[in-house]
């Protein structure tokens, strides 16, 4: 371009020297070439700023969604084509506008943007400035802005220019995250079941409100550092503790996972249900786990009540003897309850059975008929009922009473009949019963004179019993009769006083009676009374009136010497005062009504109102016996029989017991007449007189054995003598010595058999000696020392007394008899090893304890020896001191040691009583009276 130019303007000039234009040239040529460096040179600049702009553009982009210029007024005047796209709206929509007219807020009145607008206005640079606004359609717009101020080169202020980023889903995305953060927090916080956090280990991390309340902690960091310091704390068994970790180990999870824990107080178990999954960090190992627990003792106590009510429904079946079943009916197969199994006499683990065998149960006379019966139930889909006689397997035949009902699938199609079975064997005889219940009720009214009658209030019409006619004098019709027929049959003075109560008391639909003179065909007057009581429907209306009437005329004419009855009764209570004879008058609901002054006299007490109220339970104060079951079987006799008689022992205040005799009675209403007599005395002669009775036949029958057995004892020692004398001549005169030895045994057994003679004549009194006064106290010490030598060396024998001189009369050779024989008898009991203790007291005896030994009151010395030995069985007690009585073996005992005792305690008039337990010991006790007023008791010979 520059050379055309220069060719035209040298065409232009004038010719010039040649010289001078080619220094022109040159110069032209030079200058072109400058030119044209500098060309290139700015277009390599131009290229590199172009490179540098595409670079800059490229990280703009990458680092942000578009690009903006503000002017020197910071409003808008470039947008970049992403920002229209980014935004779906027209760049146009906002330039020319400042950033906060974009943002539709007031500068003035937001901090953000003050702080905003004064870095703009200092010129300083801003990064990631975030600000909001709403496009024209309505969207809110989420922006993040940065930009940097720049100028021209004069320095001189131009604008901004920076990049700009759209937040909007970031934002709506922290919103959603902030609002399901707060939902979490806020379902973590409210939830009604506990949710926690706990690592690997078992450690907890974290537990919401419902957890931690759940086991009665007051907070959070008091539950954690609980459970996590000792975890017994939560669980009262370590090994539930070791169940989850070994349910975790082997499933990963926790799922529905049941356990019973325990709360802060270790005193309450609470069960729960675990429900923990792992939550895992990014290289996939366990982070945490994240569970729920759940309170299911709620749900622990209904399975614990599902079980019971199942316990009590099975109870209730076996209670109500009922069972049900199910017939499968394409499979043919019957399925029964235990109780349905009981009811046909069969084993409880037959619970299934055929068809055909469920039906063989059935009587053969009844079994086609229900058969047809279930038949006809499916066909029409509709329930059934039947009675049947049923066959045990014993033979026997019981009523039924069976209900089935169809059961569909889910088609529709019957595929089964679940039934109840009823044993109604005792309903059916019961029904006969009331059949012949209903006869005696028309007996009873006929004998009663009472009827019955129902009004039907619709009809105005009055139905009447047999009875009823009856007592109107009227033979029985089949008929009801109307109201003016009812009245016409009253008392002419009587009618219109009972129209206007009946039609009063019907209106107001309330009970009533009355009393009225009726009119018979034969003109007799008969006094009647009437009960009506109203029969209401569901609405409150109503339907009718049911009552009784009762021909009262024997009851009236009887009220004229009622008066003459209560005088005759009042002087018949005042006898029984006088006669100390009790009369009580009790009801069952009030019980004691009334009482009479013998009562109380008989009682102990003093005043009416310490007894009026009381029923029977309320006594048991008063006397150990069991007033509940003397209450039954009092009122039982009563109800069966017509009256009771029964004795029962009372505990006075003062604490002595008296035995009462009772006899009841019904008597008006529903009270009960109770006569009582003090027979404390009585009892007490006829239990002396029975055990004077009893000691004479056992003094009888011990005097004729004694008279036996001295008899026979004086024969046999008239047959010892010479067996003796001629053993000791012929013993003298031999010098065999076999011979020898066998004499000697038989002197000794010669020897024995005259000991045992002695002890019989001693039984049977004939060898008594003769009884002096002695000093017990001495005697005793001296037998003692005697009875040591014979004692074996293994037992112990021990004497206990305070007494120095305890003077009586015995036989002292007999006394010690009387003591050995004892201390035998222990030795023996305790099987040569052990102590028998021996103890020396006196005593005052009681009347009780006189009656009881059979001995005179007075003052005793009591010579008591016990053992520690094997006792005496019960069934033997009462033989032990009759003769030849005896428990040892053969050739140990004779059996008259304790008769001998007896005999000789006996003839001091004393007693002998013995305490025996059995594998305890047995203690003998030995009564010789005390001669108060003798002199003091002479030295006892020796033994």
């Amino acid at each position: 371009m520059w050379n055309f130019s220069l060719r035209r303007q040298t065409a232009a000039r004038a010719p010039a020297n040649e010289d001078d234009l080619a220094e022109k040239l040159a110069e032209l040529t030079e200058a072109n070439k400058q030119l044209q460096a500098q060309l290139e040179e700015q277009r390599r600049k131009q290229i590199l700023l172009e490179e540098s702009e595409a670079k800059l553009s490229d990280h703009a982009r990458a680092a942000s969604d578009w690009m903006w210029m503000q002017d020197e007024n910071l409003r808008f005047n470039y947008f970049s084509d992403e920002f229209a796209l980014a935004n779906g709206n027209t760049t146009s929509e906002f330039l020319g506008k400042t950033r906060w007219e974009m943002g539709e807020v007031d500068p003035s009145n937001e901090e953000k943007w003050r702080a905003h607008r004064a870095c703009l206005e200092a010129r300083k640079a801003f990064r990631d400035f975030r600000f909001s606004c709403r496009t024209q359609d309505g969207r809110v717009q989420h922006y993040k802005s940065s930009g940097v101020p720049y100028f021209d080169r004069a320095g001189k202020f131009l604008g901004y220019r920076g990049t700009g980023n759209c937040e909007t889903d970031e934002v709506l995305a922290q919103q959603k995250a902030r609002q399901l953060e707060q939902s979490y927090r806020e379902i973590y916080e409210n939830a009604a079941v506990g949710i926690f956090r706990a690592t690997p280990e078992g450690k907890f991390l974290q537990a919401n409100p419902a957890l931690f309340k759940l086991f009665n902690f007051p907070d959070e960091e008091e539950f954690l550092e609980a459970v996590n310091t000792a975890p017994d704390n939560l669980f009262p068994e370590p090994v539930l503790r070791i169940a989850v970790k070994r349910e975790i180990d082997k499933k990963g999870v926790l799922d529905g996972f049941e356990t019973k824990l325990r709360d802060k107080t270790h005193a309450k178990s609470v069960w729960v249900s675990i429900t923990a999954s792992k939550i895992l960090d990014e290289k996939g190992d366990v982070k945490y786990f994240e569970g729920m627990v759940q309170d299911v003792s709620k749900h622990k106590s209904a399975e614990a009540e599902l079980k019971r009510r199942e316990r009590e429904l099975t109870q209730a079946q076996r209670i109500g003897r009922s069972g049900h079943w199910r017939w499968y009916i394409k499979e043919g197969v019957i399925e029964r309850s235990e109780e349905m199994c009981r009811l046909l006499g069969i084993s409880t683990e037959n619970t299934l059975s055929s068809k055909e065998d469920g039906d063989g149960f059935i009587h053969p006379e009844d079994r086609a008929a229900f058969q047809a019966r279930q038949r006809h139930a499916i066909d029409q889909g509709i329930a059934y009922k039947s009675e049947h006689r049923v066959l045990m397997p014993d033979g026997a035949v019981r009523f039924h009473s069976c209900e089935g009902h169809p059961e569909r699938n889910s088609a529709g199609d019957i595929v089964s009949i679940f039934g109840i079975n009823r044993d109604v064997t005792e309903k059916k005889e019961a029904e006969n019963a009331l059949r012949e219940s209903e006869r005696q009720l028309n007996e009873a009214q006929r004998l009663g004179h009472i009827g019955h009658w129902r009004f039907c209030a619709g009809r105005r019409m009055t139905q009447w019993s047999h009875e009823l006619w009856r007592i109107f004098g009227l033979e029985p019709q089949e008929r009801e009769l109307t109201l003016d027929e009812v009245f016409s049959k009253m008392h002419p003075q009587d009618r219109k006083a009972m129209q206007d109560q009946s039609r009063n008391a019907w209106a107001q639909q309330q009970h009533f009676m009355q009393e009225y003179r009726i009119i018979r065909p034969d003109e007799s007057i008969r006094y009647v009374k009437v009960e009506g009581h109203p029969e209401l429907d569901n609405n409150g209306d109503l339907i009718a009136y049911f009552g009784v009437t009762q021909d009262v005329t024997e009851q009236t004419e009887a009220d004229a010497a009622l008066k003459e009855s209560n005088a005759r009764n009042q002087a018949i209570v005042e006898a029984l005062d006088r006669a100390n004879v009790g009369l009580s008058i009790a009801n069952i609901e009030r019980g004691i009504i009334d009482v009479n002054s013998a009562v109380l006299k008989i009682a102990g007490l003093t005043r009416k109102d310490q007894m009026i109220g009381l029923k029977l339970t309320d006594l048991n104060q008063y006397s150990k016996t069991d007033f509940a079951a003397l209450r039954r079987e009092n009122y039982d006799a009563i109800e069966k029989e017509g009256s009771w008689v029964g004795e029962f022992d009372w505990q006075r205040p003062d604490g002595e017991v008296r035995s009462l005799s009772v006899r009841s009675a019904p008597f008006i209403g529903d009270s009960i007449v109770h006569l009582i007599a003090d027979v404390t005395e009585q009892k007490r002669r006829e239990r002396r007189e029975a055990e004077l009775e009893e000691g004479l036949k056992q003094s009888q029958k011990m005097e004729a054995l004694g008279q036996m057995a001295g008899g026979i004892a004086h024969e046999i020692n008239n047959l010892l003598h010479p067996i003796i004398n001629f053993t000791k001549l012929t013993l003298n005169k031999t010098t065999d010595a076999q011979l020898n030895h066998y004499l000697s045994r038989a002197l000794e057994c010669s020897r024995k058999a005259a000991d045992i003679v002695n002890d019989v004549l001693t039984f049977a009194h004939k060898g008594s000696g003769e009884r002096t006064a002695v000093n017990l106290a001495e005697l005793t010490a001296r037998t003692m020392r005697f009875a040591q030598d014979i004692t074996p060396p293994d037992i112990r024998l021990t004497l206990e007394t305070n007494e120095d001189n305890v003077p009586a009369e015995v036989n002292e050779t007999e006394f010690i008899q009387v003591v050995l024989n004892l201390v035998q008898n222990a030795n023996d009991a305790m099987g040569g090893a052990g102590e028998v203790k021996l103890k020396l007291d006196c005593v005052t005896l009681a009347p009780g304890e006189t009656e009881r030994l059979e001995i005179e009151q007075g003052h005793y010395a009591r010579i008591t020896i016990s053992d520690r030995g094997q006792g005496i069985p019960d069934d033997i007690m009462d033989h032990i001191f009759e003769p030849f009585f005896t428990t040892k073996e053969v050739g140990r005992g004779t059996g008259l040691g304790l008769a001998v005792v007896y005999g000789i305690v006996k003839g001091w008039k004393g007693a002998i009583s013995v305490n025996s337990e059995k594998d305890v010991g047995s203690c003998f006790e030995v009564y010789v009276p005390i001669v108060r007023e003798a002199a003091a008791a002479p030295e006892s010979k020796g033994v």
